[in-house]
């Protein structure tokens, strides 16, 4: 595991199940990088234990629209991925602390991401977890640069290598995907 590996799996303590929830619009550019790295993840999960149970939610724009699937879930935990402007290099990552500058500035969602957070942490009662890609593009028909698009790949792999250290037997868990961004290019 690498630096950004052991913080996650600190915030993943406890973690009984699993909502990836992916938000970034495919049209922008490295604004996809949260999309990308969900559907990365999905290559990981012939891999993964069955239990905790994972869930991957493909928002685009309008991740709050999940809420209502992520509430029947009732998760342990809700992991949302999304391109944030952190000052930093194209592609780096991390752990970011939920609050006002949580999510991109200039975000391309239909709702602001502390209203997301707040609104699933409180109805909900899933510990919520934000992981931004620094991107560099977001300018609407522009490529994926090549730093995100190695990032995602390397995101994917410490998320699946989380789950598989948080591991826990459990009775008749399944593993899930709602709507895959692949199937709707």
């Amino acid at each position: 595991m690498n630096d950004f590996s052991p913080a996650l799996l600190q915030a993943l303590s406890g973690l009984k199940s699993l909502v990836v929830l992916a938000a970034g619009s495919p049209l922008r550019g490295d604004d996809a990088a949260g999309l990308l790295t969900a559907e990365e993840l999905e290559k990981h999960r012939p891999a993964l234990p069955a239990a905790p149970a994972l869930h991957i939610f493909f928002g685009e724009t309008a991740p709050e629209n999940f809420t209502g699937s992520i509430r029947a879930l009732a998760p342990s935990h809700v992991l949302l991925i999304d391109a944030a402007d952190m000052g930093q290099a194209p592609g780096y990552y991390r752990v970011l602390n939920p609050g006002p500058s949580a999510g991109a500035p200039g975000s391309t969602h239909k709702m602001p991401m502390q209203v997301l957070v707040d609104y699933i942490h409180k109805t909900i009662g899933s510990k919520v977890v934000i992981v931004g890609i620094q991107p560099g593009d977001t300018r609407f028909g522009s490529p994926v640069c090549p730093a995100v698009t190695a990032a995602v790949a390397t995101l994917a792999a410490d998320i699946a290598g989380v789950i598989k250290a948080s591991a826990q037997v459990g009775p008749d868990v399944h593993t899930q995907a709602i709507a895959p961004f692949a199937d709707r290019r």
